[in-house]
């Protein structure tokens, strides 16, 4: 069964419906204290900025173009991540899949494709520093 939860992420709320309990489990240090669809639909919560509801169709692309098999569940992270990505330009915000470091009051972001050594970078660099 869908569930409806609204999640903050980069100082905006996102409405977001799934069927895939992993996806709340994914989301879950960024879902708000409203996880009501009444109250969403009431407009009892913020403003919402962005609606991310992946359908069926999306989810079964992802799944054919992935070059390995991949689950419903995972399929549906990636629509996710796509469909966020796609309307995040127009609140003058991006996501990038990376991995960061702060260093003398900086931050630096390591971004390349998964398994290419992101985070043995970042580690290595802290046990140099």
């Amino acid at each position: 069964m869908d569930k409806t939860v609204q999640i903050k992420l980069a100082n905006l709320n996102i409405m977001l419906t799934s069927g895939e309990e992993r996806v709340y489990q994914f989301l879950q240090d960024y879902i708000s204290e409203s996880d009501d669809r009444q109250a969403l639909r009431e407009n009892k919560t913020e403003r919402i900025d962005i609606v991310c509801s992946p359908t069926q169709c999306d989810i079964k692309k992802e799944i054919e173009k992935a070059d390995e098999p991949i689950s419903q569940s995972y399929a549906e992270i990636i629509c996710i991540y796509r469909k966020l990505a796609e309307q995040l330009p127009y609140f003058e915000k991006f996501v990038c899949h990376g991995a960061a470091i702060s260093y003398k009051g900086n931050g630096y972001i390591f971004i390349a494709p998964s398994n290419t050594g992101k985070s043995t970078h970042i580690k290595l660099w802290k046990d140099v520093l």
